[in-house]
């Protein structure tokens, strides 16, 4: 307010650039496996389905996050690409992780079925694949019964590729070490 007591207001009266060219550097990626676990996708034509698929993607989220050793990207930044179509390599250089879960959930005749896809979003190369059928008797039984399992699978997977890419690493920086001395 001014000193007489009426308000005084501006207005911004220019050009306004945007800055298209520039492009953001990628996240560098961490130490240790690092995943994102995208929104599930709800492919039925039931709306209450987008509220299973949702609960599935959070407790995936919840499981992966309580194993040391693992970086897991936080819901929010994940769900920021809920009905999007980005390109997972885009999607992991945006979050700096080299691992992507996607997946699909959709109901049918008291029945589900959730598909779950572990990319490598570096390579872009599907490194794990499953589809799980169930019975909807109890909807939460299931969400822990294939969380449990995507977990399992996951960790396997990860296991593995670091146990291959680990002696090959140590080999050559062993190597390197040689040669410099």
């Amino acid at each position: 307010m001014d000193l007489h007591g009426s308000r005084v207001g501006y207005r911004f009266v220019g050009a306004i650039e945007q800055l298209g060219g520039a492009k953001r550097k990628p996240l560098p990626l961490p130490d240790k496996p690092s995943i994102a676990v995208l929104p599930f996708v709800n492919i039925s034509n039931d709306p209450e389905q987008e509220s299973f698929a949702d609960g599935l993607t959070e407790d995936l989220i919840t499981d992966l996050s309580r194993i040391s050793g693992l970086f897991v990207i936080a819901r929010n930044s994940a769900f920021a690409y809920k009905g999007k179509a980005t390109d997972v390599r885009r999607i992991a250089e945006d979050l700096g992780v080299r691992y992507l879960l996607e997946g699909s959930a959709r109901r049918a005749a008291g029945r589900v079925r959730i598909n779950a896809q572990l990319v490598d979003a570096v390579s872009g190369d599907h490194l794990w694949a499953e589809r799980f059928d169930r019975s909807l008797d109890d909807i939460f039984a299931v969400q822990d019964e294939v969380t449990a399992k995507i977990v399992e699978a996951l960790l396997g997977r990860l296991r593995d590729r670091r146990r291959a890419i680990g002696p090959r690493i140590s080999r050559l920086t062993i190597s390197a070490c040689g040669r410099a001395g």
